[in-house]
């Protein structure tokens, strides 16, 4: 048991750091998750009051997490069109989690 929180608290870092690969960090880590977090808010209206005091946190450490390995990835092929491509698909979630946040 302590050795899955621990692989998973080095996967929360890794991400964090941008130490995943770019592919991954985007689609697993972004893509995959918002649609989770969705489904699960659409499954039980308490759960989706759980999750939407939470969401703020995870929006921030998917967005931090795609920008950095983005940048690693820019400097490693020299290829900024996925680099770009990425950050600005990662941004959208958390620009429009703060833009419904301060309509309430």
């Amino acid at each position: 048991m302590l050795a899955i929180a621990s692989a998973s608290l080095n996967k929360i870092r890794s991400h964090w750091y941008g130490n995943e690969q770019l592919k991954y960090s985007f689609w697993c880590n972004t893509i995959c998750l918002l649609l989770a977090i969705q489904l699960l808010s659409l499954y039980d209206e308490r759960l989706s009051i759980a999750l939407s005091a939470v969401k703020g946190i995870i929006f921030v450490w998917m967005f931090i997490g795609t920008w950095r390995a983005a940048n690693k990835y820019m400097l490693a092929t020299n290829n900024t069109l996925w680099a770009w491509q990425a950050k600005i698909f990662s941004a959208v979630p958390i620009v429009l989690f703060f833009i419904a946040t301060l309509k309430y």
